[in-house]
């Protein structure tokens, strides 16, 4: 029994979700388990997945019409603003909570909901609460399917991280300027708590896979993300810039870049810089997993070298098709 404890104690502490907990033991005994995971883990009411450090969002950073911008619609575009709000909040949102996230009264979002609710992009649970429907995600697959890396890259991944027990990701700058979003992800072992899907964003200051795109760019669009990552992190901000800048001296002398426990707690990470296209598009790759399953040594001596070297032959494959 002091086993299964010490098992229990080590992935509350890593914040694992319960059912990720709970599969891991057999049948009869998860009752039990159980009862430990609910007393101890997922201290939020939405029973979200409390892995990673949120994106430090700013509503309003959306972009702005001038007043004499006529062919912006307001409409269309406060129906978006009701969608993005289901991106930072895991679990329904009712109206008042949707209102108060984007500002907008509560007659509007009324009406926007319901109007989603109908076209099927938004399902209504039986509290008045919507939460985004599958059609959403089929809404957005034409992206995942014109990614040509995605598709190169896919079975590679899928190796790289069932050899090395990790997780493999390949993220792309989000249109916010602060995260990444991740096009495709893998893990290599189904005791990996570290464990990343297609859509979800990530903080792109704090994460290596962040820092890497950072260091992969050019000048000018660099310091457009800089700028906005300046506004939303505040206080902290002068220290995440050093620690940027080290992992861009880090990718020009190695490779590639490492953060261990600055994006996720106990959970590490390296990431390179990578050419999408022929068009010089930058994403970046990424190897983690949890400090207790990897090392810093063996990231920096084996994986991170690994990494790059399927950096570049992705880039490869990416130059073959122009």
């Amino acid at each position: 029994m002091r086993f299964f404890v010490c098992i229990l104690k080590h992935l509350v502490e890593l914040n694992c979700h319960p059912n990720t907990i709970l599969s891991i033991f057999v049948p009869e005994i998860r009752p039990v388990i159980s009862r430990y995971v609910r007393s101890n883990t997922m201290k939020n009411s939405n029973d979200q997945l409390p892995f990673q450090l949120p994106v430090r969002d700013q509503f309003e950073s959306r972009y702005q019409p001038d007043q004499n911008d006529r062919n912006f619609m307001n409409t269309l575009a406060r129906g978006l603003d009701v969608i993005r709000t289901f991106q930072s909040h895991c679990g329904p949102l009712g109206n008042s909570d949707i209102a108060n996230i984007t500002g907008l009264p509560k007659s509007t979002i009324s009406r926007m909901t319901y109007t989603l609710n109908k076209l099927g992009y938004l399902t209504q649970e039986k509290g008045r609460k919507y939460h985004p429907s599958v059609a959403l995600l089929a809404l957005a697959y034409p992206v995942l399917s014109s990614l040509r890396i995605r598709q190169q890259a896919h079975d590679r991944m899928s190796e790289v991280a069932r050899l090395t027990q990790c997780t493999i990701a390949l993220a792309a700058p989000n249109t916010d300027g602060i995260s990444m979003v991740y096009v495709d992800a893998f893990s290599g072992s189904t005791v990996n708590t570290l464990r990343m899907d297609t859509g979800m964003r990530i903080d792109m200051a704090r994460s290596s896979i962040g820092r890497a795109y950072l260091a992969g760019i050019g000048d000018d669009s660099r310091q457009t993300h800089l700028d906005a990552l300046a506004d939303v992190h505040g206080d902290d901000w002068p220290q995440l810039e050093e620690r940027i800048t080290e992992a861009r001296q880090k990718i020009k002398d190695d490779g590639f870049c490492l953060v261990d426990g600055e994006w996720m707690s106990k959970a590490r990470a390296v990431a390179v810089p990578v050419i999408a296209d022929p068009k010089g598009t930058i994403m970046a790759i990424s190897c983690g997993a949890p400090s207790f399953a990897v090392s810093t040594e063996r990231l920096e001596n084996e994986l991170g070298p690994q990494l790059v070297h399927v950096a570049k032959s992705l880039e490869t494959l990416v130059a073959s098709d122009s």
